[in-house]
């Protein structure tokens, strides 16, 4: 179908597997990068929320957003659909419910210890915004090295 066929001149062209990774980042990252600062402006004004919380929250948002995007490329090419039966999926039934609980899963999990503080106040405001961010982080790191094992599988696959 039209996906393989823009999936082989991927795999033609002298790339690795690693900046097309960045590249596909890039692709999601740059266009939403605007929406998020807009979002953390509006967040500000309607919670009358400090500026140097706000400014701590755009790093948060940057790594979440990060992880997301990664996990997601890493559940597109595992389940990725190179049919020519003019289907309107690039990824199986499967693995768009399998993203999507994932995406819930990474968004609760890096966001989890802000979320304890606001909630149940059992960490101060500082340490709980170093731990969502280092959590966040890792988060990042393991989806994008899953991503990039998952690419790896497909440009190793014999097609």
């Amino acid at each position: 179908g039209q996906e393989r066929e823009a999936f082989m001149n991927l795999m033609a062209a002298p790339m690795d597997t690693g900046r097309l990774l960045r590249a596909k980042a890039a692709s999601v990252l740059i266009p939403v990068a605007p929406a998020l600062l807009i979002l953390v402006a509006l967040f500000g004004r309607v919670a009358s929320v400090d500026p140097a919380s706000l400014i701590a929250i755009i790093p948060l948002g940057f790594t979440t957003l990060l992880a997301v995007a990664s996990m997601e490329l890493a559940v597109g090419a595992k389940y990725a659909v190179f049919s020519s039966d003019g289907q309107s999926r690039f990824v199986t039934l499967e693995g768009t419910i399998i993203g999507l609980l994932l995406c819930v899963a990474t968004v609760g999990g890096s966001l989890s210890p802000l979320g304890l503080h606001y909630t149940l106040g059992y960490v101060g405001a500082p340490i709980a915004y170093v731990l969502t961010l280092a959590l966040a982080m890792i988060i990042s790191g393991v989806c994008l090295m899953a991503a990039h094992v998952e690419l790896e599988r497909l440009y190793e696959f014999d097609y």
